[in-house]
C-alpha cells in the first residue's frame, strides 16, 4: 500500500510539473527569446545532469558506433522539439500548446507505421480523428485567450512530428544505455546544437542574468526537466504503459487550470468542449492497451 502511494504520487508530480512547465515558459518568454530559453534550460540541465551522474556513477561511456543515432535522436528532440514548442508558445495559449502535446501518443502509431510497418487500430484511428477536433474547438477565437495563430498551432504540431522521430530513434537505445545516460548525452548535445543558432539569432544581454528572469528558467530546468523525469521513470517501473498514458492524459486539465488562476486565461464553453474531446480521443485510443506489460525503464 506504502508503495503504490509512492506510485502514484510519483507520477502526479510529474504531470503536475510537466502542466506547469507550459505557464513557466510563457513567464520566461518575459525575459528571453524562443532560442534564449532554450539554451539556457539545456545548459543548466547538462551541468545538473553531468554533475549528479558522475557522482552517482550512473552514466555509461559512449561508444563510437551510437554516436549518429544519439545524433539523430537529439536532432528530433531537444534541438527540433525545443524550437518549434518554444516559437509556438509565443503564438498560443499554454492550455492550446499542452492539448496540441498531448496528441503525441495518439500520433506515434503513424511512425510506427511508416518505419516499422506496425498496425493503426481502428481505436487509434479514431483517437487521432478526435483529438483533431478537440485541438480546432480549443483554438475556436472567441474573444478569450484560449487562441492561437495558425502558425503556432502548426509549429506546436512540428513539436510532435519532432517528438514521433525521437521515440523512432529512442527506441534502440534504450537496449544499449540506462536512462541516465541517455537523457544526459541529449542535453549536453543539444546545447552544442543550439548554441551556433542562438548567437546567430540572439545575444546575451544584462536583463536575462536578473532573478526575475532566471527563476523561470530555473523552474523548468529543474521541475520540468530533471525531477519530473525522475519521477516519470520511477512510476514506469511499477505501473503499466496504458496506467500511466491515462494520467498523462490529465496534464491539458491541469495546464488549463494552472493558466486560469496564474495567467489570468479565460475560456469559452467551446473551448472546455474541446479539451474534453481531445482527452476523449486519448481514451478511445488506449481502450485495448490494458494487456501490454509493464515497461521497465534501464537503469
Amino acid at each position: 500500500m506504502r508503495n503504490n502511494l509512492l506510485v502514484y504520487t510519483s507520477i502526479i508530480g510529474a504531470i503536475i510539473f510537466w502542466s506547469l512547465s507550459f505557464v513557466w515558459y510563457k513567464t520566461a518568454l518575459l525575459y528571453f527569446s524562443p532560442t534564449g530559453i532554450i539554451i539556457f534550460r539545456l545548459s543548466l540541465s547538462s551541468i545538473i545532469l553531468l554533475t549528479i551522474g558522475l557522482l552517482i556513477r550512473q552514466i555509461q561511456k559512449l561508444k563510437i558506433r551510437d554516436f549518429k543515432l544519439f545524433l539523430t535522436m537529439t536532432f528530433f528532440e531537444p534541438f527540433i522539439y525545443s524550437l518549434c514548442e518554444a516559437n509556438g508558445l509565443t503564438m498560443v495559449s499554454s492550455t492550446l500548446a499542452a492539448v496540441i502535446v498531448a496528441t503525441i501518443p495518439l500520433f506515434t502509431p503513424l511512425g510506427a507505421f511508416l518505419f516499422f510497418k506496425e498496425k493503426i487500430s481502428i481505436q487509434n484511428a479514431i483517437g487521432i480523428l478526435l483529438s483533431v477536433v478537440g485541438v480546432v474547438l480549443v483554438a475556436y477565437q472567441s474573444g478569450n485567450q484560449a487562441t492561437g495563430s495558425i502558425l503556432g498551432i502548426l509549429l506546436m504540431f512540428g513539436a510532435v512530428v519532432a517528438a514521433i522521430g525521437y521515440v523512432i530513434s529512442l527506441k534502440k537505445l534504450t537496449q544499449r544505455y540506462n536512462s541516465f545516460s541517455i537523457v544526459t548525452y541529449q542535453s549536453i548535445l543539444a546545447a552544442l546544437l543550439m548554441l551556433p543558432v542562438f548567437f546567430a539569432t540572439d545575444r546575451l544581454t544584462p536583463s536575462m542574468f536578473t532573478s526575475e528572469a532566471l527563476i523561470p528558467i530555473l523552474k523548468l530546468t529543474i521541475f520540468a526537466s530533471i525531477i519530473a523525469f525522475l519521477l516519470y521513470a520511477y512510476s514506469l517501473r511499477h505501473f503499466s504503459i496504458a496506467k500511466i498514458n491515462v494520467f498523462l492524459n490529465l496534464i491539458p486539465v491541469f495546464t488549463a487550470i494552472a493558466a486560469y488562476f496564474l495567467q489570468g486565461d479565460r475560456f469559452s464553453t467551446i473551448n472546455l468542449v474541446g479539451i474534453a474531446v481531445t482527452l476523449a480521443g486519448l481514451y478511445v485510443s488506449q481502450v485495448n492497451l490494458n494487456a501490454q506489460k509493464t515497461l521497465q525503464v534501464n537503469s
